[in-house]
């Protein structure tokens, strides 16, 4: 009969509608949870309004593609900056995936500058604090990891810092060997020829 169950621990919710067998086997899509513009909206401004202090916000998404990450990062700036009227001085960082072409992905942007919103384009293997594995993810995991433990007036870029960056297993798209993305005010990851 029709009803509802809850797996434990996946946040999957499987509503059952109709006749079902017993001992027959049946399979199912499902989407992964998200949140639209609004609720990125909405979380921003109840972040602002939080009362603990806090320097930067890492907006955890996948977009669909380059274009869904400047209308997010739009709205990132929309909120720092009423954070900065509101004399909370921090900054956001948001993740913009690189499946499209650089040249797609520029174009995207090209409207957008902000002071207290950084945009990270390109992937990285990103090994697990947790377990050791290497995970794909935006490498924004990786830099705001670094910035977190970086002293404050740090460039995060500094090649000599005291805090390396760390956990990068691998580059998915690496600035060195297809510079573009850095030119056009993305923050992006690289290896430097002759260092580890």
């Amino acid at each position: 009969g029709a009803g509802k169950y809850a797996i434990p621990n996946t946040g999957v919710v499987m509503t059952f509608a109709g006749t079902f067998t017993a001992l027959d086997t049946y399979s199912w899509t499902t989407t992964s949870a998200g949140f639209s513009t609004s609720d990125l909206t909405t979380s921003l401004g109840a972040l602002r309004a939080a009362a603990p202090e806090w320097g930067f916000v890492h907006v955890v998404a996948t977009w669909a593609n380059a274009a869904g990450a400047a209308a997010a990062a739009a709205i990132m700036e929309t909120q720092m900056a009423a954070a900065a009227v509101e004399f909370r001085f921090a900054f956001g960082i948001i993740e913009c995936p690189t499946t499209e072409a650089d040249a797609t992905v520029a174009l995207a942007f090209v409207s957008f500058s902000s002071l207290r919103t950084m945009v990270v384009a390109g992937d990285v293997g990103a090994v697990s604090p947790l377990n050791g594995r290497i995970l794909r993810r935006n490498a924004a995991w990786i830099v705001a990891a670094h910035l977190a433990g970086i002293q404050p007036g740090e460039d995060a870029g500094f090649v000599n810092s005291s805090t390396p960056i760390r956990n990068v297993a691998s580059l998915y798209r690496d600035e060195q060997k297809t510079q573009f993305l850095d030119a056009q005010r993305f923050t992006t990851m690289r290896t430097l020829p002759g260092r580890a």
